[in-house]
């Protein structure tokens, strides 16, 4: 089974005079297989967030449908979302930041410190989030969403304004989670090498009033895809999408 199916016909929000609408999203469809990584890229204010807000359940007030896989015995699909801020609680250490996700956190002690472990956060677990740098303070984000072993992961630019080397151990590791726990990611950036890097796929959306105008498959192991010719390849299919 597909882990989500999205066909939207249309999307949009007052505009600024309140007399009319502005349409953010168009005709806009895509399928992403259970425990496939999808990167989705496009312009700025193109609709990338309001994209993932929709697939949240943040947002309901959009023509089309939006239909996410439930594992085995759950109702509804777990739904897990790192957002470009962290939003972690400050009065809560670390430690307390992740079980706040989890249904029994009584007893999902020996999880979260096998999860911080794995982020190397196990010094900082009693640390609140305003000892952290902004990278670790990343890096509980992660964790916590992991934490609730979800169905979906949505991802919206959760390294943008890191440094280079940060961005890079960051991605490592995102990918070193996700690999011992597969999930279905969708995961929004801005930066071309990072979506050659970590996904399976790409999505290249136009701008707004958003749709598909790339479907790009990353068919090179991840160890393979930092080489020179392998990476200018791929930065030229996704700089000049044909139309799907």
């Amino acid at each position: 089974m597909s882990g989500i199916r999205v066909s939207l016909r249309g999307k949009s929000f007052p505009d600024a005079s309140g007399n009319g609408t502005r349409q953010v999203l168009g005709e806009l469809g895509f399928v992403a297989e259970r425990g496939e990584f999808v990167a989705i890229l496009g312009p700025s204010g193109c609709g990338k967030t309001t994209l993932l807000n929709l697939i949240a359940g943040l947002d309901a007030a959009y023509e089309g449908e939006i239909a996410l896989d439930a594992a085995a015995g759950n109702a509804a699909p777990d739904i897990g979302y790192v957002f470009q801020n962290p939003r972690l609680l400050p009065w809560r250490t670390v430690f307390e930041n992740v079980c706040l996700v989890l249904n029994a956190p009584a007893g999902a002690t020996a999880l979260v410190e096998k999860f911080l472990a794995e982020a190397g956060l196990t010094e900082f677990r009693d640390a609140y989030p305003e000892k952290l740098s902004l990278g670790q303070r990343r890096r509980v984000a992660i964790v916590r969403a992991f934490a609730i072993a979800p169905d979906l992961l949505l991802m919206d630019e959760p390294f943008v304004s890191l440094d280079g080397p940060t961005a890079e151990r960051l991605r490592a590791m995102l990918l070193e989670i996700w690999n011992a726990c597969p999930t279905t990611v969708l995961f929004v950036t801005h930066d071309l090498d990072e979506a050659i890097a970590l996904a399976d796929r790409v999505l290249v959306l136009s701008e707004s009033p958003a749709s598909i105008v790339a479907d790009v498959p990353i068919a090179v192991p991840r160890q393979e895809r930092m080489a020179p010719a392998v990476l200018e390849e791929f930065r030229k299919r996704l700089r000049q999408p044909e139309k799907v």
